[in-house]
């Protein structure tokens, strides 16, 4: 499978072993190979023929012993290696599964160090970089609601309020309608619901309200994502972008943004002219982003099967979320 093209990927699959105290399987390279020492999840590249799903679980096998009962989609990235003294320029495109159920004990099979540790400690590994995109797509939930137009503030707090309720992990507030003024006032009033409901707030707006009013992060539309020079806000905090090409994702991650939202995907009744990217063409580009997606633009709940599929962390939107309830899995 391995190719002397750099621009042609080899296929990796990766396990992200959860075990029933939240602690998460890593391993650690040879010192001898391309990025030896680093640690990261267990996996290896697909045979010729073999699914990445047939792969993560011999892979895991072999490596650990774990015998992998039911793995999930989590997340797909590429990621581009360049030459060194020692190895060849290559383009890896790595299939990440969430392992939710498994048997057996983990053990080194191939000589290689074993650590269970905290999702918090790992930061405290070194890791390849593009694993730490992977870290960030284990936090992120698989469907992210955008707030609609807020109309009378009192309504919209309340239900807003129910829908935190029903279990919503992250939520973006976005409203361009509103001044600054009106907005910070706002904004306020949906971080307090969410620290009483446990529901992470992001801001579409500056980045310095989010960190004044103690939001989980920002979103950067896409004139601010492409004005920008660096990522906006410490690591600690998150950063999100809207992009509709592969111009702006390549921006998206050059600033280090944790996610970029990929639209549109399907018609919308917002944005009737726009011509969609569809399926396949959403498939294309975010075989080029290297960090988490969301798929944008005329979604469904019955949609999020697919964007997983296509190795997107989920769905986005706005109309598909109003009133839905209990359909927040993390």
């Amino acid at each position: 499978m391995r190719s002397t093209d750099p621009d042609t990927p080899l296929q990796v699959a990766l396990a992200v072993v959860c075990n029933d105290h939240r602690r998460i399987l890593i391993s650690q390279r040879g010192a001898a190979r391309h990025l030896g020492g680093a640690w990261e999840f267990p996996g290896g590249k697909l045979d010729p023929g073999e699914t990445p799903k047939a792969a993560l679980a011999r892979e895991l096998l072999e490596e650990t012993g774990l015998i992998c009962e039911c793995a999930e989609p989590l997340v797909r990235l590429t990621e581009h290696y360049p030459a060194s003294p020692t190895h060849a320029a290559q383009t890896v495109a790595l299939h990440c599964f969430r392992v939710i159920r498994y048997r057996g004990t983990a053990e080194s099979r191939i000589g290689q160090p074993l650590q269970w540790i905290n999702l918090e400690q790992l930061k405290n590994y070194p890791m390849p970089a593009i694993n730490r995109a992977i870290v960030t797509a284990l936090r992120l939930p698989h469907q992210y609601p955008i707030s609609p137009p807020c109309g009378a503030e009192g309504p919209f707090l309340e239900e807003l309020s129910r829908f935190f309720a029903s279990g919503c992990p992250l939520y973006c507030l976005r409203q361009p309608q509103l001044q600054p003024d009106p907005f910070r006032r706002l904004a306020t009033a949906v971080i307090e619901l969410g620290r009483r409901s446990g529901t992470e707030i992001i801001l579409n707006g500056a980045p310095e309200l989010a960190t004044a009013l103690g939001a989980a992060g920002v979103h950067l539309n896409r004139h601010q994502l492409m004005a920008a020079n660096q990522r906006p806000l410490p690591a600690n905090m998150l950063v999100g972008a809207s992009c509709h090409n592969g111009l702006e994702l390549r921006q998206a991650r050059r600033i280090g943004a944790d996610y970029a939202l990929l639209s549109p995907v399907q018609r919308t009744g917002s944005h009737p002219g726009v011509e969609p990217l569809g399926w396949t063409g959403f498939s294309q580009l975010l075989a080029q982003a290297g960090l988490p997606v969301y798929a944008l633009g005329g979604m469904q709940p019955a949609d999020l099967q697919q964007a997983r599929e296509r190795g997107a962390v989920g769905i986005a939107g706005i109309s598909c979320f109003r009133r839905i309830t209990g359909t927040f899995p993390h």
